[in-house]
């Protein structure tokens, strides 16, 4: 896979991913980076390097972003009883790091790519977890506990 193909496939995984349990960790990240919730909007203006790359941006060079859990899709050839081999496909748990929009500056001369398509739906009210009655489980945590 040459590296627009990664660039390109790290941003469709950016964009359709469906899962909300990396929200916490980068809202908590970024607000102590100094930035604003309100100018935090995951999967619009958060997403990992080379998302940032297949968009006509660039990190800039020193800048730390947040650790954030995802899981990729994998595959591996395994020998059933009767001697055939066959496909399993799962999921892998691994940690990368997202970057604000405010932490990358736009490539000379590379076109910018155009808007998606379909973009998720805009959250009427954005609270954060202990808003919503629970405390996060650990800083990069996917795990979530009521308040009592």
């Amino acid at each position: 896979m040459d590296k627009h193909e990664i660039q390109a496939q790290a941003l469709a995984n950016a964009r359709n991913g469906q899962s909300f349990s990396n929200y916490g960790a980068i809202y908590e990240g970024f607000g102590a980076m100094g930035i604003a919730e309100s100018d935090i909007l995951p999967r619009e203006n958060v997403f990992t390097y080379h998302a940032w790359r297949a968009l006509g941006r660039q990190v800039r060079k020193g800048e730390h972003g947040v650790k954030v859990a995802t899981y990729v899709p994998m595959e591996k050839r395994v020998q059933d009883d009767s001697g055939s081999e066959k496909v399993e496909a799962f999921r892998a748990p691994r940690m990368t790091t997202v970057f604000h929009v405010s932490q990358t500056d736009a490539i000379d001369g590379a076109q910018q790519q155009a808007k998606p398509e379909s973009k998720p739906e805009p959250v009427a009210e954005r609270k954060t977890a202990e808003q919503q009655g629970f405390t996060v489980g650990g800083y990069y945590s996917d795990e979530f506990t009521p308040i009592n």
